[in-house]
């Protein structure tokens, strides 16, 4: 989408996991550089979670013609589980 670069981009969002979510983040990437991490919430536990976040375009720097990449990223509490 093009955007204006004086208004931030709402996100909406809703995540649920068995375990209880551990926290969760909104994750930029702007061109080639590495993603950028912004802790959104931490849901201690909450098995459901809705919320709203923005990209503001002045925070992410973003110049005109500029692509970024954003998503909302959440982790589970399973501490039982083994990495694969």
């Amino acid at each position: 989408i093009e955007i204006r670069n004086d208004k931030p981009v709402p996100l909406y969002f809703s995540a649920g996991d068995e375990f209880g979510i551990g926290r969760i983040d909104i994750v930029t990437e702007l061109g080639d550089a590495d993603p950028v991490r912004r802790r959104l919430a931490n849901a201690a536990g909450e098995r459901s979670f809705i919320g709203e976040a923005a990209v503001d375009p002045v925070e992410v720097g973003l110049k005109p013609g500029d692509i970024v990449v954003a998503w909302v990223e959440v982790v589970d509490n399973n501490t039982v589980a083994e990495e694969p």
